[in-house]
C-alpha cells in the first residue's frame, strides 16, 4: 500500500511539472509572437512610403527670360510615375505690337520637359504610411530634357531640379530650385543659364493604397497589311523640227503592299475594380469668356476598360460675348455658327448648379484593338489600369442665375446696341441675358493616375449656348472601401499588440 501511495504521489508531481513546463512553453511562444507582432507593427508605423505617382502644379517667376518683357507667373503641370516625370509649362511675355510701336501685345510661350526624378529615401525625415497617414520630408533630385517654344522658335536644353518634398496624407508641397541650361545665343530675350525657385502642390495617386500588380490584359497575334504610295518623276526630251527641244515630265504613282506580323502580350498595372468619392474643381481662363470656377463632388466607378461618374458642381459658369453671326428675323438659325473669340465686351458669369453623369472607355485599349485586329476575346477586359487615358460622353442639367458681366458698362452698352437693331432676335445665342436653366451635353478626354484625374471637357448648353466653352477639371477619387480597410488593419494590429 505504501509503495502504491509513493508511486501515485510521484506520478502527480511529474504531471504537475509537465503541465508547468507546457504552460511555460506556451507563455514563451505567446511572448515571442507578441514580440514579432510588435516589431512588425513598429516597422509598419515607421514606414517611409513616398509618393510614387502624382499630378501637380507649380508656379515661379520666369527668370529664364528678360525681366523687362516678363508678364505674369510661369506655371508648369507635372506628371510623376515612379522615376519618370513629364511636365508642360506656360507663361506670357510682352512683345511690341505690329499695330503700333506704342502698344505691346501679351504673347504666350510654352515648354516641354521629359526626364527622371529620384528621391533619397534614407535621407528622408519623418514617417508616412500607405499614403494616408503621417508626414515625411524627402530630398529629391530630377533632370529633364527641356524644349522651350518662344516667339515662334524652339530652343533645347536641360533642366536640373533639386527639391524638398513635404509629403502629407493625400498631397505634397514641393519647393524646387530649377537650374536651366539651354542654347539661346540667337535670342537676346532668353538666358542661356538661369537659376530660380519654384513652389508646387501635388495630389497623390495613392499608389500604396491601390497596390497595383502587373497582369496580362490580352494577347495580340496576327498580320497587319497596308499600302504605301510613292511618286517619282521621269523626264523625256523631244527634238523639234526647228532644232529646239521640249522636255516632258511624267509623274508615276507606285503602290506597294506591305505586311507586318505581330505577336505580343498586353501587360498592364491592375488595381482591380473600385468605387470612389471625392472633390473636384472645374475652371477655365479663356480671354474670350468669363472665368469659370466650379467646385463639387463626384462619385466614381472604375472597372476594366470602362468607367462611370456622377457629379454635382456649384460655382461660377463663364460665358462668352457673342456668336460670329446674330440670329435675326431674316436668318434665325445661321449655319456653322461659332463663338466669336475676338469679342470680349460682354463676357461674364452665371451663378450655376450643375448635376450630371458620364460614361467613359479606356482609349488606349480601344485604339490598340482597332489597330491590331487579331486579339484574344478578353483583350482589354482584365485590368483596371492604375494609369489610364479615358474618353467619353455625358449629360445633365444646369440651373443658372441672371448673368453677371465682367465690365460695369456691359449691360447698358448691350441694351443700347440691341435697341438700335430691330432685326436681332431675343435668343440666348445673341445675348447671355436670355440664357436660362438648361440640359447640357459634354464630351471629354481624361488622364487618370490612380486617384487623380485631369479632364479636358467640352460642354454644350442648349438654352445657355454662350457658356459653350472648353474647361479643365481636376478630380480626386478616394477609394473609400480600401482606405477604411487599411485603417481597420492598423487598428487590429494595435489591438493585438495590447492583448
Amino acid at each position: 500500500m505504501r509503495k502504491l501511495i509513493i508511486v501515485f504521489v510521484s506520478y502527480c508531481f511529474g504531471l504537475s511539472v509537465l503541465i508547468g513546463q507546457t504552460q511555460n512553453n506556451d507563455s514563451i511562444k505567446r511572448l515571442s509572437e507578441k514580440s514579432v507582432l510588435k516589431d512588425e507593427l513598429n516597422k509598419l508605423i515607421n514606414s517611409k512610403h513616398l509618393m510614387k505617382a502624382s499630378l501637380g502644379v507649380f508656379q515661379s517667376k520666369p527668370s529664364f527670360i528678360n525681366k523687362a518683357i516678363a508678364a505674369g507667373p510661369y506655371r508648369s503641370y507635372w506628371y510623376h510615375d515612379g522615376y519618370f516625370i513629364l511636365g508642360v509649362g506656360t507663361g506670357n511675355f510682352l512683345k511690341q505690337s505690329d499695330f503700333s510701336p506704342q502698344f505691346k501685345d501679351t504673347v504666350a510661350f510654352n515648354d516641354l520637359n521629359i526626364g527622371a526624378n529620384f528621391a533619397f529615401k534614407k535621407l528622408s525625415v519623418g514617417r508616412r504610411l500607405w499614403d494616408i497617414k503621417g508626414i515625411l520630408l524627402s530630398p529629391q533630385i530630377g533632370a529633364t530634357y527641356n524644349r522651350l517654344y518662344f516667339d515662334g522658335k524652339a530652343y533645347s536644353g536641360i533642366k536640373i531640379i533639386p527639391s524638398a518634398s513635404l509629403q502629407f496624407p493625400y498631397f505634397a508641397i514641393d519647393a524646387r530650385l530649377n537650374v536651366d541650361i539651354r542654347g539661346t545665343k540667337s535670342n537676346p530675350n532668353l538666358k542661356g543659364f538661369a537659376v530660380y525657385p519654384e513652389i508646387g502642390f501635388r495630389l497623390d495617386g495613392l499608389y500604396n493604397i491601390f497596390d497595383p500588380t502587373w497582369v496580362q490584359n490580352g494577347h495580340y497575334e496576327g498580320t497587319k497589311t497596308w499600302n504605301e504610295v510613292s511618286y517619282r518623276t521621269e523626264s523625256s526630251v523631244e527634238r523639234n523640227l526647228d532644232g529646239s527641244m521640249t522636255i516632258y515630265e511624267t509623274t508615276i504613282k507606285t503602290t506597294t503592299t506591305k505586311t507586318e506580323n505581330y505577336n505580343f502580350d498586353d501587360m498592364a498595372r491592375n488595381v482591380g475594380p473600385f468605387l470612389a468619392v471625392g472633390p473636384r474643381v472645374c475652371f477655365n481662363n479663356q480671354v474670350y469668356s468669363g472665368k469659370t470656377f466650379m467646385a463639387g463632388i463626384g462619385y466614381h466607378a472604375r472597372m476594366p476598360m470602362f468607367g462611370a461618374d456622377f457629379t454635382v458642381d456649384f460655382g461660377k459658369l463663364g460665358f462668352a460675348s457673342s456668336y460670329q453671326n446674330k440670329e435675326t428675323i431674316s436668318n434665325p438659325k445661321p449655319s456653322k455658327n461659332k463663338i466669336n473669340k475676338n469679342d470680349i465686351r460682354f463676357t461674364g458669369t452665371y451663378n450655376a448648379t450643375r448635376i450630371g453623369g458620364r460614361g467613359s472607355v479606356d482609349l488606349i485599349d480601344v485604339l490598340t484593338k482597332l489597330y491590331y485586329r487579331g486579339h484574344s476575346e478578353d483583350a482589354g477586359k482584365k485590368a483596371t489600369k492604375f494609369t489610364r487615358i479615358i474618353g467619353g460622353v455625358g449629360g445633365g442639367y444646369a440651373i443658372v442665375s441672371k448673368p453677371h458681366f465682367d465690365r460695369s458698362y456691359a449691360n447698358q452698352y448691350f441694351d443700347s446696341l440691341y435697341t438700335a437693331d430691330y432685326t436681332a432676335l431675343t435668343t440666348p445665342y445673341n445675348a447671355a441675358k436670355y440664357g436660362e436653366n438648361t440640359p447640357f451635353f459634354t464630351w471629354f478626354v481624361c488622364l487618370e493616375v490612380g486617384a487623380v484625374q485631369c479632364s479636358v471637357e467640352w460642354y454644350r448648353y442648349k438654352y445657355a449656348p454662350l457658356a459653350n466653352v472648353q474647361t479643365i477639371t481636376i478630380g480626386y477619387m478616394l477609394p473609400y472601401k480600401r482606405i477604411i480597410k487599411r485603417f481597420r488593419t492598423l487598428k487590429t494590429m494595435k489591438q493585438q499588440l495590447k492583448d
